[in-house]
């Protein structure tokens, strides 16, 4: 290599690093076990454009209330719920349809209810 010159990272590598050095909630300052899990899961770790992480951590950030703002929630999800981490689809889908209750705390007692009562139909 000549002295003077200096290797150009493409706009990709300059994007992942960037992408690498945003952080969504602390999985130990979630409400519940299933959002600590979220938060922890490693397909966030692995986004690799900014925009996406971006997203992803706009809805983590509203998740991560003692009571979900569901407007806010319609809003951020009116343009898309990111796919990228899986189980936030399904979770933010649960919260939009009424299936989990907006208060965070009560997730994990609705869920263990609502299994109990699918167990009684078998």
């Amino acid at each position: 290599m000549r002295a003077g010159f200096t290797l150009v990272k493409s706009w990709q590598e300059q994007e992942f690093e960037h992408a690498q050095k945003l952080q969504g909630p602390k999985p130990e300052t979630a409400p519940n076990r299933l959002l600590s899990h979220l938060f922890a899961h490693p397909d966030f770790l692995g986004i690799r454009q900014i925009k996406s992480k971006e997203k992803t951590i706009n809805f983590f950030k509203v998740l991560n209330k003692r009571k979900v703002p569901i407007s806010m929630l319609r809003s951020l999800s009116f343009r898309s719920i990111p796919s990228d981490v899986k189980l936030l689809r399904t979770i933010v889908w649960k919260v939009l349809i009424g299936y989990l209750p907006t208060e965070t705390h009560k997730w994990e007692p609705h869920m263990k209810a609502q299994q109990k009562l699918y167990q009684e139909f078998e």
